[in-house]
Order: C-alpha cells, then sequence, then structure tokens
C-alpha cells in the first residue's frame, strides 16, 4: 500500500512541473503571446478612424498624427474615383529600420463614416482581410510583419458616395518581443468621386467626350469612339456586386472605330458599369437595362 502511495505522488508531482513548465514558455527569453499574437495581423478597429481606437490600445507605444513615415497611395488620377471603377492602394512606411512593422487600413464615407467599397486581397502572403464593427478591413499576414509596403485592390461603390477617406494606422515595432516602445504611425488619405461620371437610360445616342459615343438597340450596346493613334482598348462590364461579367480587348486604329456589340439581354435588369481602357486612361459610365 506505501508503495503505491509513493507511486501516485511521483505521477502528481511530474504532472505539476511539466504544468508549470508549459505556462513558463511564454516568458522564457523575448518571446510574449501577446504581443505574437498581433504579428500576424492587427484586430479590427485600430486605424484611428472615427469611433475607432489605435493600435496603441494593444502596444504601448507613442501615436503619430499625420504620419511623415507613413505613406498611402491611390492608383486613381488627381486622388478621384469613378463609381465601380477599381483601383489599387498601397501602404508604405519609408526609412523604417525595425525587421517587424504592421497596419491595418480602412475606407470610409465622409458624409456619415460608413464603410464603403468592395476589397480584393491580390498578396495573399503578406495582407488579409478583417471584419468587425461592420467595416472591412486589410492588414498583414505574420509573413507581411517582415516588409514595409502592402498592395491591394479597392473597388469604388457603384453609387456616388462623394468623399472618401482611407485611415491607416502602421506599426512600427522596436523587435523586442514586447508590447512597449513601439511607434504607432497614423495617416489619411481622402478621395473624390469624379464629376464626370453619368447614367446612361435607354438613350438612343449619347455623346460622351465628344468622342466615345454608346448606341442603345434593345439592350444591345455598340460603342464607338475616335482614337488618335493606334492602341488597345479594354472593354468590361461590371455588376453591381463589383464582379467582371464581360471582358473583351480590341485593337483601336487612327480614326473612327466600332467595337464588339455586347447584348445585355443576357444578363439581368439593373445598373451597371462599362469601363473601357485605353492606355493609362479610363472611361466609364453607368448603363440601365
Amino acid at each position: 500500500m506505501k508503495t503505491k502511495i509513493f507511486l501516485l505522488s511521483l505521477v502528481g508531482i511530474s504532472t505539476i512541473s511539466l504544468f508549470s513548465f508549459t505556462k513558463n514558455t511564454g516568458t522564457i527569453g523575448t518571446y510574449n503571446h501577446f504581443d505574437a499574437r498581433f504579428s500576424g495581423g492587427a484586430d479590427f478597429g485600430k486605424t484611428g478612424a472615427p469611433g475607432e481606437n489605435n493600435c496603441t490600445q494593444c502596444h504601448s507605444g507613442t501615436a503619430i498624427a499625420n504620419s511623415t513615415v507613413t505613406f498611402v497611395s491611390f492608383s486613381g488620377t488627381n486622388n478621384k474615383y469613378i463609381p465601380g471603377s477599381t483601383y489599387t492602394i498601397n501602404v508604405e512606411l519609408v526609412g523604417v529600420p525595425s525587421p517587424t512593422n504592421g497596419f491595418e487600413i480602412v475606407s470610409l464615407r465622409n458624409s456619415d463614416d460608413a464603410n464603403v467599397g468592395n476589397i480584393t486581397i491580390t498578396d495573399a502572403a503578406n495582407t488579409q482581410l478583417k471584419n468587425g464593427n461592420s467595416r472591412t478591413y486589410v492588414t498583414h499576414t505574420s509573413t507581411g510583419s517582415t516588409i514595409t509596403s502592402w498592395n491591394f485592390d479597392w473597388t469604388a461603390p457603384i453609387n456616388p458616395e462623394g468623399d472618401i477617406t482611407f485611415y491607416v494606422a502602421a506599426n512600427v515595432s522596436n523587435d523586442n518581443g514586447g508590447t512597449t516602445g513601439d511607434e504607432i504611425h497614423l495617416k489619411e488619405l481622402v478621395i473624390q468621386q469624379d464629376a464626370s461620371s453619368a447614367v446612361i437610360e435607354q438613350a438612343p445616342i449619347v455623346d460622351l467626350d465628344n468622342s466615345l459615343k454608346l448606341l442603345n438597340n434593345n439592350n444591345f450596346i455598340t460603342t464607338t469612339i475616335v482614337a488618335e493613334q493606334t492602341n488597345d482598348i479594354l472593354t468590361s462590364v461590371l455588376s453591381l456586386s463589383g464582379k467582371v461579367i464581360y471582358s473583351n480587348y480590341e485593337v483601336l486604329t487612327k480614326g473612327n472605330n466600332t467595337l464588339e456589340t455586347i447584348d445585355f439581354n443576357q444578363f439581368s435588369k439593373g445598373i451597371y458599369i462599362i469601363n473601357y481602357k485605353v492606355g493609362n486612361d479610363l472611361i466609364s459610365r453607368k448603363i440601365l437595362i
């Protein structure tokens, strides 16, 4: 009987020792579970946007507003967006010596701070989506925490939304394995709606920019365009959800050109966006079927 009691005591002591070792591995050296959790992406709602905190809620560093270290660039001309069009957004930290960094960004309508636009992750190794507070965010991944520049695509809302602001918070870590001593850099980028947007409603002939005309014949849309020189043109049709449902490459010759007729009868009734891209120029128009 005594032998049995002694054996049970050894098992109990071993279990306690193993539990204690497992708990302590979280603090051996400079490793910290709390800090490591965010190396794989920020929690939602940490951009410094209206009604939100920033990264200092979890990192006890300094928040720097209107940072000269953080840059947000928008591929549209003159920071203007055409409803339904897709653009590339770039977030970059310049002159950062830290090997570990991170960011989070959100796009909000200025009139009521509602989340607007659709996001497409184009670099899944380094960026990811986070959802919360009725908003969609883009943040870094574990792999993405080792770089200083991140990209993704943003599709502007179909309907006019006025001015839109991108809010970003970036963390320049001191890489000490903890949550102290980091720098949080805040930045905002305001983009405006392109005033040239228009709606085409069963008009027989519509003259746009004196060079592009649309003919609507029972929902068969034929486009004519005058080109100054030979160039490629990409015609694409987007649904209300931002999905491309038609695309076609053609070659323009100098002078008058007639593009391939698009049969909209194959689509459901509603509003669509037709994009015409020639070189770096983009013409975008709405059409109601």
